[in-house]
């Protein structure tokens, strides 16, 4: 992955403009490390999701999380949450909820057993959300996070107005979320954009291939 990410900077590539070609890649990386990710450490997650897939993250669905599994530490959850943060932005609606639904959810509702508190780290509520959800938080409700962190309990509304902000006032109150709108269609000089980089895009899957046939 690195010399595909390398080939990606070289060109300039902050996405994929292929889902299929970026669909083939994530399944390809993800097959491979799947029996590995049992032993991962938390640098090991760290790596991977902040620094190698980034660019395949959006084509992450419920399969691929299921493969992560979550009998993992903390640290690592941790460490792959915010390498899911740093694509957020990249990242569709229904790429965020199957992330939130299948993963974050299910990590952090297991954790908070006996405790009442998923991977408490002792420095207060906004570090918590910062590290276990991040934007994520969009996507879950007052209920969620009662149940992941039983603090939230404690907190007045104006508590988790000045935590959580104004902007999520609506959707943690009617306990769901609000996705937001779809990308507009590519069009114009993004088109161009597409079309000059069509080749350096199948360069670098065919030396992913050649890596995975020769390594």
């Amino acid at each position: 992955m690195s010399q595909f990410n390398a080939c990606a900077r070289q060109v300039n590539l902050s996405s994929l403009p292929s889902p299929l070609v970026r669909d083939a890649i994530l399944k390809m990386v993800l097959l491979k490390l799947r029996p590995e990710l049992q032993h991962f450490s938390s640098q090991r997650w760290a790596g991977w999701f902040q620094q190698q897939l980034p660019l395949l993250l959006p084509s992450l669905n419920k399969t691929h999380l299921a493969w992560l599994g979550t009998n993992v530490s903390c640290a690592s959850y941790q460490a792959t949450v915010k390498g899911f943060n740093m694509s957020y932005e990249s990242l569709s609606p229904s790429n965020k909820m199957d992330i939130y639904n299948s993963y974050i959810k299910t990590y952090l509702s297991q954790q908070s057993h006996p405790t009442g508190i998923a991977c408490d780290t002792q420095r207060g509520m906004r570090n918590w959300i910062d590290i276990n959800l991040g934007k994520f938080i969009e996507q879950s409700s007052m209920q969620d996070l009662i149940r992941f962190n039983a603090k939230f309990k404690e907190l007045s509304a104006q508590g988790l107005k000045d935590l959580l902000g104004p902007h999520f006032g609506f959707h943690l109150e009617a306990g769901s979320s609000q996705e937001p709108s779809a990308a507009p269609p590519v069009t114009g000089r993004a088109t161009t954009y597409i079309k000059n980089h069509t080749f350096w895009i199948f360069y670098c899957v065919f030396l992913l291939w050649l890596l995975k046939t020769f390594s």
